[in-house]
């Protein structure tokens, strides 16, 4: 019994002797951990701090380059060299690129940097946006006139306008469509919708004394751009013609894209020059023709061909018999 009791004894002692061990081995594991986890956090800090400092020197590098770019495309008196760091510095600088769910919105992400670094550093135009009030043929016609809805349904997006005694005179309409709503119906009503607009700015350039007015309508589907002119042919027709044709800088990864786009918006401005400058303040045009006011249409389409001055009193007469 002794001798039994002896062995249990040792028995008891070993088995604590493993437990203690174990449990030493497993506070050994618990501490290697822990220096690991530590070792691992204070890598991943170091790793951030070297990513923080890049992307600062990164930004100084681009800021400095983009300051120089400035100095020096004002040193030479070159629109397209400022124009081009001025965009390039608001793209830089967006935080984010969210998802946008509105016309006015895409245009404000995408098309504005290029807009007000460009077209508006003359300081001579202004903008107006689809929520502002854009007409689409005269104000007391479209209000007295039975088509005044269909016109208002015609609106754009966008508008760049000179200021003129009271008035404005329009030189670009810009009409944005989703990518999913860009089907082939829909995009040629707006196509025709944008001809429309650019054919009234024509109108109204005239109307302000311009010898060589033009006026330029942009239509965005998706990412996708599509440039177009409207002027005065020789024997007084209107020629509607697509110029231009690229595609919007949709994040990062294609930032080369910029040179380009600006260097399509620096030719619009160059043709624009022309016009806004004939604009005359003491030669002006007077209408020898007023349209009609009130008048029962019978058809839609032909509400929108009279309200946007395509068609004549008389012709419109001859196509309502």
């Amino acid at each position: 019994l002794v001798m039994r009791r002896e062995e249990e004894d040792e028995e008891d002692e070993e088995a604590d002797e493993e437990a203690e061990d174990e449990e030493d081995k497993e506070e050994e594991d618990k501490e290697d951990e822990e220096a690991e986890n530590e070792e691992a956090d204070e890598e991943a800090e170091d790793e951030e701090e070297e990513e923080k400092d890049k992307e600062a020197t990164f930004a100084q590098d681009i800021e400095l380059l983009l300051c120089q770019m400035k100095m020096d495309g004002l040193k030479k008196k070159n629109d397209d060299v400022v124009a081009l760091a001025g965009v390039t510095r608001r793209i830089v600088e967006r935080s984010s690129w969210s998802t946008v769910f509105t016309e006015e919105s895409f245009i404000d992400q995408y098309l504005l940097p290029f807009i007000e670094c460009v077209l508006l550093a003359e300081k001579n135009l202004i903008m107006l946006r689809s929520s502002d009030r854009i007409p689409l043929s005269s104000p007391n016609q479209s209000s007295n006139s039975s088509g005044a809805d269909s016109c208002k349904k015609m609106m754009p997006d966008f508008l760049l306008m000179m200021p003129f005694r009271g008035s404005n005179v329009g030189f670009v309409a810009i009409e944005v469509k989703k990518a999913e709503n860009c089907k082939s119906s829909q995009l040629l009503s707006d196509k025709s919708k944008l001809g429309l607009e650019c054919k009234r700015m024509v109108d109204e350039q005239v109307l302000k004394g311009s010898k060589s007015p033009r006026s330029f309508g942009i239509l965005v589907c998706g990412f996708e751009c599509r440039v177009f002119s409207c002027s005065l042919g020789d024997v007084g027709a209107y020629v509607f013609v697509e110029e231009e044709a690229f595609s919007l800088v949709k994040n990062l990864n294609v930032f080369g894209l910029i040179p380009d786009i600006v260097q399509i918006f620096c030719r619009i401005k160059r043709k624009m020059e022309a016009p806004s400058s004939s604009v005359s303040q003491e030669q002006q045009i007077k209408q020898t023709v007023a349209l009609p006011t009130k008048l029962t249409l019978v058809s839609q389409d032909l509400s929108n061909m009279f309200c946007n001055n395509l068609m004549s009193p008389s012709a419109f007469s001859r196509a309502k018999r």
